[in-house]
């Protein structure tokens, strides 16, 4: 019984492990102005998509679900590194990403991100490897330059926001 609940636990975990992967950098930002930041970045990615937040007094997690991305072998731009068990001319998969900013000083903010959730649509159920699927850094990148620009270029960001691999 004993060595059953460890194989489970293990399993847990190792499936936890391969689908939340976790990229933080520091930000020399107030959190609150942050948080202003982190609405508008996901007004651009997801435009019409709802998230959840939540803050306390020294952090703020919120997520940001990625909805009807195209993907195929060709597309480099996507957020997502997919991989396939036979290949594809092209998949929709939609993603989930946490977004934790951690007060560690008046002006330095820890920003965490954290895939969470990789859902694939149609066809792609069975042909996307999902423990193989891990984030290609984009949307990391994204949101870190976002967050560093000054809050008056948010209108022009200048931050090319994935428009290519939408539907």
């Amino acid at each position: 019984m004993k060595y059953k609940i460890v194989l489970i636990c293990l399993l847990l975990v190792s499936f936890s492990v391969t689908m939340a992967q976790e990229k933080s950098f520091v930000i020399n930002k107030d959190m609150n102005t942050l948080i202003s930041r982190v609405g508008d970045f996901q007004n651009l990615v997801a435009p019409d998509g709802m998230s959840d937040a939540a803050k306390g007094d020294d952090n703020f997690i919120t997520s940001v679900t990625i909805d009807q991305e195209q993907y195929a072998v060709a597309i480099e731009k996507n957020y997502l590194a997919v991989s396939y068990k036979k290949p594809m001319d092209a998949v929709m998969i939609a993603s989930t990403w946490d977004i934790t900013l951690t007060k560690l000083s008046d002006g330095k903010t820890k920003v965490t991100v954290l895939l969470t959730k990789v859902v694939p649509h149609g066809e792609g159920k069975e042909n996307v490897d999902l423990k193989k699927t891990v984030s290609s850094g984009k949307l990391e990148k994204e949101l870190e330059d976002f967050l560093k620009k000054e809050e008056e270029q948010s209108e022009d960001s200048g931050i090319e926001i994935n428009e290519s691999a939408r539907a």
